[in-house]
């Protein structure tokens, strides 16, 4: 499991994503994922995190639920995380497309601006 940190910089302008850690548990369960995340939690602002990215749906479902219970559990403040679904680059590029179609925009200047933002926001 890769530990990667996306976030807004303001000493940069823009989004950084930087590499935090990695944690080497080979075929495992959710909540071996979850022992792996909380080794690491008490570094990071929970308050601040927003949303946890996924590459496969049925170990990473219960994952995000017991891993939303146990944040909850520690601050009942806490916000929510934000649910992309099991692949966030699939669903963002769902709604650029259709974003890009309801505004008319024609797909090659579409997806012209999409590389830029995507050029100007990841380092």
């Amino acid at each position: 499991m890769d530990i990667i940190l996306r976030y807004w910089s303001e000493r940069e302008g823009k989004v950084a994503v930087r590499y935090f850690t990695s944690e080497f548990l080979g075929p495992t369960q959710a909540e071996k994922l979850l022992e792996g995340i909380n080794r690491y939690r008490s570094s990071l602002d929970p308050k601040k995190l927003l949303q946890i990215s996924m590459d496969g749906p049925t170990v990473n479902w219960k994952f995000l639920r017991i891993f939303q219970e146990d944040k909850s559990k520690e601050d009942p403040d806490a916000p929510k995380l934000i649910n992309l679904g099991s692949c966030g680059l699939h669903v963002v590029h769902g709604s650029f497309q259709t974003g890009a179609r309801e505004t008319g925009w024609k797909m090659g200047a579409a997806l012209r601006a999409l590389w830029q933002v995507f050029h100007d926001s990841v380092s």
